[in-house]
């Protein structure tokens, strides 16, 4: 799946952040420029109209954004986010930057020495990111943590991103009406009849290592009795039997 930060559509009126166009749509596209500048396969005037048409539809339908004009809102009624403004307006240094009255998130690139400069998307909007990015079955697939935060990571930032992304997933209803778990189950609990009297039954552990005792004793042997509760320590030099 490749990341646009362009709209597709040219003509819209709307600035466009975060577009995303599926690798089978990019395949498609890459094909009929390579089929169409070939001379053994001419390609009609209409056949060219109606395959703009349908890319047009299908990108109208993929793309997948955040108006501008929305994003500065949101972000001038964050609070979080207006300290930061606030903050970098006294300390440039620090690692958020101011574009166009919109704050990013400048994040350190392991295998470069340049940083990436990712949205920083406010409180109010992330419900409906993760939604686009993990419920859309264009773009989501209602995929795992990883894959799903892999692909929010690649433009977008907010303080504990991996747990939004794991609170989402866990109440997304058809994951967990369809996802098949592969741990063993827990087995169920068989509660221990309490006795009639003592020394009937008898718990009993090993604590420690502890300091070593002048008589080389570092562990104790505990024996405890269920009905009286009676506890007796025994101190040992070893812990096996």
């Amino acid at each position: 799946m490749s990341i646009l930060n362009n709209p597709i559509d040219k003509s819209s009126s709307i600035q466009l952040l975060g577009a995303v166009v599926t690798r089978s749509k990019s395949k498609a596209t890459s094909t009929n420029i390579t089929s169409s500048s070939s001379p053994q396969q001419p390609q009609t005037s209409s056949d060219a109209s109606s395959f703009s048409s349908t890319v047009s539809n299908h990108s109208n339908y993929l793309v997948q954004h955040f108006d501008i004009t929305e994003l500065k809102e949101h972000q001038n009624n964050d609070i979080q986010i207006q300290k930061i403004i606030n903050n970098l307006k006294r300390n440039p240094n620090i690692s958020f930057d101011l574009k166009d009255g919109i704050l990013y998130k400048l994040q350190s690139n392991y295998h470069e020495k340049t940083k990436r400069t990712l949205i920083y998307i406010p409180s109010s909007m992330i419900t409906s990111l993760l939604v686009s990015y993990h419920d859309n079955p264009l773009i989501g697939g209602h995929f795992a943590v990883r894959r799903t935060l892999n692909k929010i990571q690649q433009q977008f930032w907010w303080p504990n991103m991996k747990q939004s992304v794991i609170d989402h997933i866990k109440s997304c209803v058809v994951c967990q009406a369809y996802n098949v778990s592969r741990e063993k189950r827990p087995g169920f609990l068989h509660p221990v009849p309490p006795p009639d009297g003592p020394n009937q039954l008898i718990g009993m552990d090993f604590c420690g290592p502890f300091p070593t005792t002048p008589q080389d004793n570092k562990y104790v042997l505990c024996l405890t009795d269920y009905f009286t509760k009676f506890v007796t320590a025994i101190p040992l030099p070893v812990c096996s039997a």
